[in-house]
């Protein structure tokens, strides 16, 4: 995922992107000339010729993951499936995790927390854990 991200952050600054940060988009309009229109919450809009919806999904709102894309998604004519949990990795660069001395190891209804810089608690999931061969 890190290698993805760092292409997406690579391509937009080598295309001079304007990244605006903390800015909630309300409505993505498609027009007849082909262009986009982005609406802001702040009452600004801005004109485009393309569009990216890179929101995620609807698993962690509390990071800003709403599911916004799939409104502006289909508000664009586009068919959104039936939506479905799943797993992702989670890795650490952990003396204890990279040993694997872990591996197979199955946790039932265990509590795992991301924290900010700061170390204070940024979210907190409740779920089942297995660590695996890669950590």
């Amino acid at each position: 995922a890190q290698d993805v991200v760092d292409a997406l952050v690579n391509t937009l600054y080598n295309n001079k992107v304007d990244v605006l940060e903390e800015t909630t988009v309300t409505a993505i309009t498609a027009e007849q000339d082909g262009s986009y229109t982005v609406a802001l919450d702040n009452q600004k809009s801005y004109q485009t010729q393309s569009v990216v919806i890179a929101t995620g999904g609807t698993s962690v709102p509390q990071t800003g993951s709403t599911g916004d894309g799939y409104k502006f998604a289909e508000a664009l004519g586009h068919t959104i499936t039936e939506l479905f949990p799943t797993e992702v990795p989670i890795t650490s660069p952990e003396p204890f995790i990279k040993s694997k001395e872990l591996k197979g190891l199955s946790l039932k209804d265990v509590a795992l927390s991301v924290l900010k810089k700061n170390s204070k608690t940024r979210i907190t999931h409740q779920m089942d854990m297995i660590f695996t061969h890669f950590g």
